[in-house]
């Protein structure tokens, strides 16, 4: 008579746990990582944009990056931010300067840029860059 004996499948669950363990802290912090650079690039959109406002309105450059700085408000940077403000002559000008009366028309664009790291465990540690623009004509 053969004699019927239990077996436990403890040992498989505990290997099939150890497997599995990776991909989902690899997944979690993947997407806790993308998040943390949806956010930071929703705040350099808005800084953009409000830099390129101020220069609009005849601002010079240390008012631009200290508007820029202020509406990133409580964001914390992994390094510094770059503003660049660069401005295109309206049609029928020859010359560029700061926006004010004599280049009203003009197309005022702010470029902001940071650099991010993005560390996600068991795939990559990198460095990105994000970057927004915002655009205004002069007033």
């Amino acid at each position: 008579m053969a004699q019927h004996t239990e077996r436990s499948d403890d040992g498989a669950t505990l290997v099939e746990f150890a497997l599995l363990v990776p991909v989902l802290v690899m997944l979690l912090f993947g997407l806790v990582e993308f998040g943390v650079a949806y956010d930071r690039q929703q705040a350099l959109t808005g800084g953009a944009r409000e830099g390129a406002r101020a220069a609009s309105i005849g601002r010079n450059q240390t008012q631009i990056e200290a508007r820029v700085n202020e509406a990133l408000g409580g964001t914390n940077f992994d390094h510094a931010v770059t503003v660049v403000v660069s401005i295109d002559p309206a049609p029928g000008l020859s010359t560029v300067g700061p926006c004010d009366e004599t280049n009203s028309g003009a197309t005022v664009t702010v470029d902001v840029s940071v650099d991010e790291e993005v560390s996600i465990p068991f795939v990559t540690d990198r460095t990105i860059t994000l970057t927004a623009r915002g655009s205004f004509l002069c007033e």
